[in-house]
């Protein structure tokens, strides 16, 4: 913890965002969301898939957090 509270307080004095990339379990997004991270990618969030799947997941998240399904316009 000491490393990863290390490298965010770096990044934030230099204005940079933070994502945390190979985060698989709720234990490690909770520490890195108590230490600042402010994002996480990884299996704990969803494995890889074809776009189609994805663009069904991004609907029905916007669906859970907006109440509709429309999604912002990607680029792909």
């Amino acid at each position: 913890a000491r490393l990863i509270r290390a490298i965010l307080t770096l990044a934030s004095d230099f204005g940079f965002r933070t994502v945390a990339e190979g985060v698989e379990e709720l234990d490690q997004h909770l520490l890195l969301r108590e230490l600042g991270c402010e994002a996480s990618q990884g299996y704990y969030f969803a494995r890889p898939q074809p776009a189609a799947q994805l663009l069904d997941l991004l609907k029905r998240d916007a669906s859970i957090t907006t109440g509709t399904t429309e999604t912002p316009d990607l680029v792909m």
